[in-house]
Parts: structure tokens; C-alpha cells; sequence
């Protein structure tokens, strides 16, 4: 007899398919921006949120260098080089961050003010 005791995957008749997927339920239901960035910064997964508050549909940005999509200049306009990107660094020297104080860069080329956290993720 197998027993599944996961908790997350309800069981029983009438139970939806969709809940086989409890992680995606809460990153589409969520209205904060979520998306997760590979070791080259390209897009790997963003929420629905997320693609909306910088002007584009998901499938658009997945394989995107969000960087250079959304992040490339200070809200002054000038450039914002990649290497002191808090984001980056997060994955790139192992510095999380929280900050509080920078924008990121919509589709239409307005910006927009973000509290954003960037943590490196280690398989």
C-alpha cells in the first residue's frame, strides 16, 4: 500500500488537477512581482504579476536578460552597469540583498519605483 503524505496534494474524488501544481497556483496567484533569473541572468520563470507591472506578457520575457530588460539605468536615466547590479550579485558573489530605493524600467520605457529582494538559490 502506498501512502502519499504530502500535504500540498490534496486526494480524493472531485479534486481539481490544477492543485498537482502548488507552487505555480501561488506564484499566479500572488500580486507581487516574482521572477527567477538563470546564472546569465536570463528570465527562467516570471509570474503573471510580475510581466504585467513592466508592460509585457510572460512569454515574452522568458530567455530575456532581465537585466537589460528592466533594470539597465538609475531612475535618474543613467546607465546602471550589470556588475553593480544587487540582483546579480545575489547569484554572482552570493550577496543577498533587500533594497528599497531603485526603479525598474516598463515596457513603454516609463519607470516605476520597486522594493525587490534577490537571493542566490544553491542545488
Amino acid at each position: 500500500m502506498h501512502l502519499d503524505l504530502n500535504p500540498l496534494q490534496p486526494v480524493g474524488p472531485g479534486v481539481s488537477s490544477a492543485w498537482r501544481d502548488p507552487l505555480g497556483l501561488m506564484l499566479a496567484s500572488t500580486g507581487e512581482g516574482v521572477f527567477g533569473v538563470d546564472l546569465e541572468g536570463l528570465c527562467v520563470f516570471i509570474n503573471p504579476a510580475g510581466a504585467r507591472m513592466i508592460g509585457f506578457e510572460p512569454e515574452q520575457v522568458l530567455g530575456q536578460n532581465m537585466h537589460v530588460l528592466t533594470h539597465h539605468s538609475h531612475g535618474d536615466g543613467a546607465h546602471y552597469p550589470m556588475d553593480d547590479c544587487p540582483i546579480y550579485n545575489a547569484f554572482r558573489r552570493g550577496e543577498p540583498c533587500r533594497i528599497d530605493s531603485e526603479v525598474f524600467w516598463r515596457a513603454d520605457g516609463s519607470s516605476f519605483p520597486v522594493e525587490y529582494s534577490s537571493y542566490p538559490v544553491f542545488d
